[in-house]
C-alpha cells in the first residue's frame, strides 16, 4: 500500500498511530492489517511484502515508544537536570 504513517505521543503515556486513513495504536496495527488484507487488490507476493512493511513499522514504532517511556521514567534525568552541579 502507498500510505504515510505518523506515530505521536498522547497524554497519559499513550501513543497514537495514523496510517493512511486509519487511526489506532501499535497494539492494534497488525490485527487491522490482517483485517484489511482480505480486501487488498494485489497478488500474494505484493501482499506479503506489504505485511512485512507493516511489521517493520510495528517494530520501529515499539522501539520509538519505548524510548518515550524511558524519557518519562522518574529515574531518567530531564534535559534541565543534565550537568546539574557541574562547573561550567
Amino acid at each position: 500500500e502507498c500510505v504515510g504513517a505518523t506515530l505521536f505521543r498522547a497524554d497519559g503515556g499513550r501513543h497514537v498511530l495514523v496510517v493512511g486513513c486509519w487511526t489506532g495504536t501499535l497494539d492494534t496495527l497488525m490485527d487491522e492489517v490482517e483485517r484489511r488484507r482480505a480486501y487488498w487488490a494485489a497478488d500474494t507476493a505484493t501482499q506479503d511484502r506489504w505485511v512485512a512493511q507493516y511489521a517493520a513499522l510495528h517494530a520501529l514504532g515499539l522501539a520509538t515508544a519505548s524510548g518515550w517511556e524511558a524519557e518519562t521514567s522518574p529515574s531518567t534525568p530531564t534535559t534541565g537536570d543534565l550537568g546539574a552541579g557541574s562547573a561550567s
